[in-house]
């Protein structure tokens, strides 16, 4: 695990101590590590919304029937076999 110093604002280093103090985390770190987490959510949720509009202003839509998703679900897969395998 790496290490990285940063500074804080002593009210900001206050709440994290409280925290800490008040049982809800183990140590700073942990404080830091739920924090990362819920920031990495976050950007996947907007990453996500980004994609949905791509697609929704992508153009007009297409039908695919059950047959033409087990095709399209295939050719995912033996794509990614190949990058796997490359």
């Amino acid at each position: 695990m790496s290490q990285l110093q940063i500074s804080l604002p002593d009210a900001a280093n206050r709440f994290i101590e409280e925290q800490v103090a008040g049982g809800r985390y183990e140590s700073p770190s942990d404080f830091v590590l739920e924090l990362v987490e819920k920031a990495r959510i976050q950007a996947a949720k907007e990453k996500l919304g980004q994609l949905i509009l791509e697609g929704e202003n992508s153009g007009e839509g297409e039908e695919f029937s059950e047959e033409r998703w087990d095709v399209r679900r295939r050719e995912l897969q033996a794509e990614a076999e190949r990058r796997r395998s490359a």
